[in-house]
């Protein structure tokens, strides 16, 4: 039987509703049992680490005794696999950098021909842990881009050489130059940068042409060359670079520059352009720089996460939005600064342009129709019309190459949402869902999600789906309905789940198969009295996502009465 993803929103609220954690079922106060869901307060995730790993813990009862846990990244759909002790404890580390939801399932067995397939996961009932530790979003960047327009350098006064014509500063990963001289203007087929790292002698050859590759030299103390990644900037008479300090065994005391020299196709020197400069430091980090700057206004923060290549790599960014009670016909903001983890990718890449698509998916709008599994648009007898969507396309926005800072093994970029909400757009409540793609030179344009130049990936959902953790009221709705289903997992007679008598006639269950029962029969027996929200995640086999909304817990009360 199909497999439905819908997530158990009364387990996880009545496992909160416990004030000490002991290895039984808060549910049922009996022991963890196969089929029951892990307990969300036996369950930590820690703070990552350095590289963005993250360890989801289970204490003793988290889970029933030598279960098999399978944990996804709804995010990334990474997933991984572990087993439970006797205890019903378990440990697994995945990937995730700011504050991310996780499918935590257990199951008896997970055969391997069930692992790592796209879509559900295999295993019982599943329970959204997420991780409260959210991305640092009130460090500094460094507001240099590497156009060749030296403009933005007035910011850093403490950057100019004494002699002017030149500036130079460095933070703890990078080195930031800027030269201003007419020998720039005469041809020249590539340009040799010269410094000293302490007493480690360096030089660096860049062409104009390849903007995000150089080759680096040590010539004190070791000889040793190697391409690194750079970004660099040309104008009539400027030049602008960006380099790493990874290069570095050790965090150095003092940055020199000694000199620039241009150079023919032979290598032969045209001209020389002394420097001498002693490179200050600021406490800055490299990041998404925005042409018109930083958003200045009052916003709200969040992260969000997707897959690359089909779960080849990953991306992450750091979001902002202006408001999230917008009314019809205002404009907001939306910023992400966004990280795409591209180890695979040839340093010699060049002139990519990145895509950015917004658009809204309704949760509670009376005039749209938001079906899933349900649909609130009936035929006169009160069937269900299925296949009706309602989303709501916002605006797109790009960066390109220019602004698109190359590191290593990443790219690193901002993307700017200038948003004006419908003048038409029916008062209620939406999520804004994002879609990246990529332009080539070429002009061939790529979603991120798919395998091409990020990268080779065994697959992911179907239809992958990025939801933003927000919530935006339009036209600030006091009150907004969600449609809760009973027996969701007990059918009768082909049906699958009831609706409250309050909601008929405004919605109806899809079961696309035959007409719904007019009366719900179940055998004698116990069944768990748990509310579905039909809506709240994907309504297919072959898709895994986010929530359609954050839930804020913990927290939370559910209370029912039930009518014999």
């Amino acid at each position: 039987m199909r497999r439905i993803l819908f997530v158990l929103i009364a387990l996880m609220l009545g496992g909160l509703s416990f004030a000490s954690q002991t290895p039984f079922d808060a549910q049922s106060s009996t022991q963890s049992r196969p089929g029951d869901p892990p307990i969300a307060s036996l369950i930590t995730v820690s703070p990552p680490d350095i590289r963005g790993i993250v360890t989801i813990t289970g204490v003793a009862g988290a889970v029933f005794p030598g279960a098999q846990v399978a944990i996804r990244n709804l995010y990334t759909e990474q997933v991984i696999y572990t087993n439970a002790n006797v205890t019903g404890t378990f440990s697994a580390t995945l990937f995730a950098t700011g504050s991310t939801p996780f499918w935590i399932s257990a199951a008896v067995a997970i055969p391997p021909e069930l692992r790592n397939l796209p879509g559900s996961l295999p295993g019982g009932p599943g329970t959204i842990i997420y991780s409260t530790t959210a991305e640092n979003q009130t460090g500094t960047v460094t507001q240099l881009i590497m156009d060749g327009d030296l403009a933005d350098w007035q910011a850093y006064p403490q950057a100019a050489a004494p002699a002017g014509g030149s500036f130079s500063l460095r933070n703890p990963t990078s080195i930031y130059v800027a030269v201003d001289n007419p020998l720039l203007a005469n041809p020249y087929d590539r340009l040799r940068l010269a410094f000293a790292l302490d007493t480690d002698l360096y030089n660096i050859t860049i062409r104009p042409d390849q903007l995000r590759v150089a080759t680096i030299r040590q010539s004190v103390p070791v000889i040793r060359e190697r391409e690194i990644a750079v970004n660099l900037g040309v104008a009539t008479t400027t030049v602008e670079l960006r380099l790493p300090l990874e290069l570095a065994a050790r965090e150095p005391q003092i940055v020199r520059l000694t000199g620039i020299q241009l150079l023919d196709a032979e290598n032969a020197t045209l001209a020389d352009i002394p420097l001498d400069m002693v490179v200050p430091l600021v406490l800055e980090s490299d990041g998404a720089v925005y042409p018109e700057g930083r958003m200045a206004e009052e916003s709200t923060n969040f992260y969000v996460a997707g897959a690359l290549a089909q779960g080849a790599s990953y991306w992450t960014a750091s979001g902002r939005i202006t408001s999230l009670n917008p009314s019809p016909g205002d404009t907001l903001t939306l910023d992400l600064d966004v990280t795409l983890l591209t180890p695979n990718l040839p340093l010699a890449t060049i002139d990519l342009t990145m895509l950015g698509d917004l658009s809204l998916q309704p949760v509670s709008v009376a005039a749209f129709h938001t079906n899933n599994g349900w649909s609130n648009l009936l035929t006169r007898s009160g069937l269900a019309i299925d296949n009706v969507r309602g989303d709501v396309s916002l605006v797109q926005t790009s960066a390109d190459w220019t602004h698109i800072t190359r590191l290593t093994d990443r790219l690193v970029f901002g993307l700017r949402f200038n948003v004006t909400i419908p003048a038409n757009l029916p008062p209620g409540i939406y999520v804004p869902v994002f879609k990246g793609a990529v332009q080539t030179a070429e002009g061939v344009v790529t979603p991120w999600v798919a395998n091409g130049l990020f990268g080779e990936g065994a697959g992911i959902s179907r239809l992958p789906l990025t939801r933003l953790p927000l919530t935006l009221n339009v036209g600030e709705q006091a009150d907004n309905r969600l449609y809760w289903v009973l027996f969701h997992d007990q059918p009768s007679n082909g049906s699958r789940g009831i609706l409250a008598d309050e909601d008929t006639g405004k919605a109806a269950l899809s079961n696309r198969v035959k007409f719904n029962s007019p009366t719900y029969i179940l055998p004698p027996g116990a069944y768990p009295v748990e509310p579905y929200l039909p809506d709240f995640l994907p309504n297919a086999y072959d898709l895994s996502a986010t929530p359609l909304v954050p839930l804020l817990f913990p927290g939370g009360r559910l209370s029912f009465e039930i009518t014999r």
